[in-house]
């Protein structure tokens, strides 16, 4: 006679196991889609912080250097611009410095919510990001792009952002601040 024992799953047990896993990402996937939103929102929020930061950073050290700057981008190309520190009239230094730091922005800011686009909005290289001058709205295809535009002054540019918002539903927020050239 035979004694032979079945080895395997019930049909009963299978079911089980499928609605428990079923259970776990009806409640995990919300949650960690809420996560990502919040990780992004910051991390926009934090690239307009440093922008801010770095902009100022650089304007500053027009004051003891020789009226240039540069920075090297991610192929080692060197970008050097002397009229940043602008000597001639403020419109034109402020044109050029635009142009520079949207070229920085374009090379060493990262877009959150789309990596590969870069953060200068309508730019895809670094020489379109050089004329990039959309002005930022809070519109969904512009999540996570920042603008330099012309500020309210002749020695003013506006650094501008839209971060989102945490949840990723409602309206986006959008950040937005003068910075003097020539200060």
């Amino acid at each position: 006679m035979f004694n032979s024992k079945q080895k395997g799953f019930t049909l009963i047990e299978l079911l089980v196991v499928i609605a428990i896993l079923g259970i776990l990402a009806a409640v995990g996937v919300p949650a960690y889609q809420g996560f990502q939103q919040k990780a992004k929102y910051n991390s926009a929020k934090a690239n307009f912080t440093n922008a801010k930061a770095f902009i100022m950073a650089e304007i500053s050290k027009c004051n003891g250097n020789d009226n240039t700057l540069s920075f090297v981008d991610a192929l080692n190309n060197e970008y050097r611009m002397g009229a940043v520190c602008p000597i001639g009239s403020a419109t034109d230094g402020r044109k050029h410095a635009m142009e520079y730091f949207r070229q920085i922005l374009w090379d060493k800011f990262k877009n959150p919510y789309n990596p590969k686009k870069g953060v200068v909005y309508g730019a895809g290289n670094i020489s379109e990001a050089k004329s990039a001058e959309t002005l930022v709205t809070t519109a969904p295809e512009m999540l996570g792009f920042m603008a330099i535009t012309e500020g309210k002054t002749s020695v003013a540019m506006r650094l501008t952002i839209n971060i989102g918002n945490q949840t990723g539903e409602g309206d986006y927020e959008r950040l937005s601040q003068e910075i003097g050239i020539n200060e």
